[in-house]
């Protein structure tokens, strides 16, 4: 055995929790209960069957979908009357058509459902063409409810799940638009509640009503009437004299009265005894099944001809992820990724995900899946063991298909393999392709092979007698298949951390200590922690509280004397710091004076010649040095030729005027304008280059002169000339003769009077 789920539902109803061929179920009081032990068969007749059920909402602002289905079979020549009511009031206060939310009813034979919400309502009709539903044949009935995000509800009826879709039409749907943001559906259910007072009460048979993923459990209701138990009309024709025609662990399906078009499907855990009947559904099913297990050969198998519209299998196995069944050609699979369940269908997607199977368990795992219908079903059990889906039609491919099988699951069992193929009732085709059948009357529809599997499925080699460490000594080793699991000894359970603790002990009683248990005892006692006292722990001890509260307060000292020790300890060293910084500090104004460096500074002034505005590159030719001994040679018209620069002195004659022999002429080449590209620090005619003033180094280097003065200088070129001040200044020590100031024109002096 593999160890208890942990999520497996409790046995309702009375049952108890069994292990029948190392499968986990529920021994229960009714045999028309199902594995949880609820009453899922009920019979309607002449009264209505009304019970309680949990309200549930619906968001109208997101994707939500709400499933309510159903199984009825009903033999009335009339086909009129209510099937199924899902409102928010019991009859005593259902006073108007406005209280009913969903109602489903026959007429004429045909499934109609009415949605009424408010003054909102909407009608699903199949046409006339559609196929009646009161044959006397169990038929499925699923109704979806799927909300948008813009407060559109889109309404769904199907019939049948579409398996019969050649027949006629098998789906249709609706919309219709609400202005609300939560609705709240349901309260109470009515199966088999009359359409109108003048017609007639709907009789027939219900099974697995089911609403939003629960299966409704009718046993409360009907506690004190056993015979609208199960369907006793439809089981006349299962026994034949005092024999169950579908063997002692074979489920009997069959039409009300005794009509012979029965079908038998072995109980989980049992094969099918093959007889002389040419088909498997009539096989009765009385032998314990072996099952199968995998090897290191991948087990694949084969559909031959026709498509199934069910199918089961059962697995056991501690491999976490793996792929359980799968058919390429129909883009179906089964899969298991970290033990999570998962069913594809193209592009429709089942996951349960709060389902382990990979606990060495027996698990069964059931699918419907039509061209318009899917659904998922683990240990035919409900809520996270179920869910199901809807969608426009696929087409799914037929003939010749391979299957695959636990591929990557090694030494994983196989059992319970049943499908149900596509077929016009009463005309069944089933097989149970696990099976080895040599009836030369059965034509078989799927090739299931021997390799890649052997017969049994053993438990494997034990664990607990070769380990001593497996388990702690609070606990004690217990073999399972393929396995081993640790449980507590006698009075003891586990915590959260998986140790086994007393019973008294879990959960822990005691606030603030630890709980204890003496040898044979039935009370607890606790060891409280630090200051705490108390039977349970939960009261402070004054003498620990005072003695705390000194610790406190020397705590608070000792921090408030090393905060007032650092403080001190930072002005101290922030002070060292500023005076080490002071004395490395120079004195730049004293040592870097112009006295001190012995520098002339209108030597340096770049500014001396009042050229401030010439912008260009350098015209390195004026910087050539004075070729001749005399600085200043007189021209053959009267004025003296430049040598490179301007004299920087001022020469007056005795009477105070300025001697204008001493200007030299101003000609283009003392504007600068560029006769040669040789810069000044390489040689000039192959001589080196003569010393020149600091001041013009510093007037080309940095302001550029290009030979140009700035357009706001002189309005026409390419006279360059300025004003007799421009040269000598403005020293108000010189006493200049108005006569003597001339203007500078075409770069010489002009000498005559005005």
């Amino acid at each position: 055995m593999g160890s208890p789920p942990t999520n497996l539902p409790e046995c309702l109803n009375s049952g108890t929790r069994t292990t029948v061929n190392e499968r986990y179920g529920c021994s229960c009081i009714d045999s028309y209960m199902n594995r949880q032990c609820k009453l899922l068969s009920i019979n309607v007749a002449n009264t209505p069957i009304e019970m309680p059920f949990t309200s549930f909402y619906m968001n109208t602002t997101i994707q939500h979908t709400v499933h309510i289905g159903f199984q009825f079979i009903t033999s009335d020549n009339s086909g009129n009357g209510t099937l199924f009511t899902l409102r928010n009031m019991n009859s005593t206060f259902f006073l108007n058509e406005r209280l009913i939310q969903i109602k489903a009813f026959l007429e004429f034979g045909r499934i109609s459902v009415n949605f009424i919400y408010l003054s909102n309502s909407r009608t699903l009709r199949f046409p006339s063409g559609a196929v009646a539903l009161n044959d006397n044949a169990w038929h499925y009935v699923d109704i979806f409810l799927n909300t948008q995000v813009n407060g559109e509800w889109n309404l769904v009826l199907l019939i049948d799940r579409c398996k019969y879709s050649e027949l006629g039409p098998c789906m249709v749907n609706d919309t219709m638009m609400l202005s609300v943001n939560t609705i709240q559906l349901g309260g109470y259910i009515l199966i088999g509640d009359e359409s109108g007072p003048s017609t007639e009460r709907f009789r027939g048979c219900f099974d697995s009503v089911m609403v939003n993923r629960e299966l409704i459990d009718f046993y409360p209701v009907l506690l004190s009437q056993g015979s609208r138990r199960g369907c006793p009309d439809s089981q006349k024709g299962c026994v034949r004299g005092n024999v169950k025609l579908c063997g002692t662990y074979g489920k009997c399906r069959n039409a009300i009265s005794s009509t012979d078009i029965l079908t038998c499907q072995c109980e989980l855990g049992y094969r099918p005894n093959i007889t002389g009947a040419p088909k498997p559904h009539r096989w009765p099913c009385e032998t314990v099944s072996d099952g199968w297990s995998t090897t290191n050969t991948v087990y694949n198998a084969l559909f031959t001809d026709k498509v199934p519209n069910r199918l089961r299998l059962s697995v056991r196995t501690r491999t976490q992820t793996f792929m359980v069944f799968a058919v390429g050609a129909w883009k179906l699979s089964i899969s298991v990724t970290n033990g999570i369940p998962e069913l594809r269908f193209d592009n429709i997607v089942i996951t349960l995900s709060s389902v382990n199977i990979s606990d060495g368990n027996w698990h069964v795992f059931e699918v419907t899946f039509t061209s318009r219908f899917l659904d998922f079903q683990v240990d035919e059990l409900d809520k996270i063991y179920y869910d199901s889906r809807y969608f426009p039609e696929k087409s799914i491919s037929r003939g010749l298909v391979d299957i695959i099988i636990a591929n990557g699951a090694k030494d994983t069992c196989l059992d319970d393999a049943w499908i149900d193929f596509r077929n016009i009732w009463p005309d069944f085709e089933q097989d149970y392709p696990l099976e080895i059948i040599n009836n030369p009357l059965f034509q078989r529809y799927t090739d299931w092979g021997t390799a890649g599997r052997q017969s049994g499925c053993s438990s494997g080699p034990g664990f607990c007698n070769n380990s001593k460490s497996l388990c702690d000594i609070t606990s004690t080793c217990i073999e399972e298949w393929r396995g081993y699991r640790c449980d507590c000894l006698n009075n003891t359970v586990k915590d959260d951390k998986g140790k086994c603790v007393p019973s008294q002990c879990y959960p822990n009683p005691c606030v603030n200590g630890v709980c204890r248990v003496l040898n044979g005892a039935s009370n607890f006692t606790c060891i409280c922690d630090g200051i705490w006292t108390g039977p349970l722990c939960d009261q402070v001890s004054s003498v620990n509280t005072a003695g705390l509260s000194w610790w406190w307060i020397l705590l608070v000292v000792l921090l408030l004397l090393a905060l007032l020790l650092a403080t001190i300890l930072l002005i101290v060293c922030c002070r060292r710091r500023r005076n080490k910084k002071k004395s490395n500090l120079i004195d730049f104004n004293n040592e870097f004076s112009d006295q001190k460096l012995g520098i002339d500074t209108q030597m340096n002034d770049p500014w001396s010649t009042g050229e401030k505005d010439f912008h260009g590159p350098i015209d390195y030719s004026v910087l050539k040095g004075n070729t001749n001994s005399n600085q200043y040679q007189l021209t053959t018209n009267g004025s003296y030729q430049s040598n490179g620069y301007l004299p920087t002195s001022k020469k007056s004659d005795t009477n105070g005027s300025i001697d204008i022999q001493t200007f030299p002429s101003v000609t283009a080449q003392a504007y600068g304008q560029k006769t040669t590209d040789i810069p000044p620090w390489e040689s000039f005619d192959r001589q080196p280059n003569p010393a020149i003033r600091l001041d013009q180094v510093l007037e080309y280097g940095y302001e550029g002169y290009d030979g140009r003065p700035p357009p706001e200088f002189c309005p026409t070129e390419p006279v360059l000339s300025t004003s007799y001040e421009d040269y000598i200044g403005d020293d108000e020590n010189v006493n200049v003769q108005p006569s003597i100031k001339q203007p500078i024109a075409n770069g010489k002096l002009n000498t005559s009077h005005k």
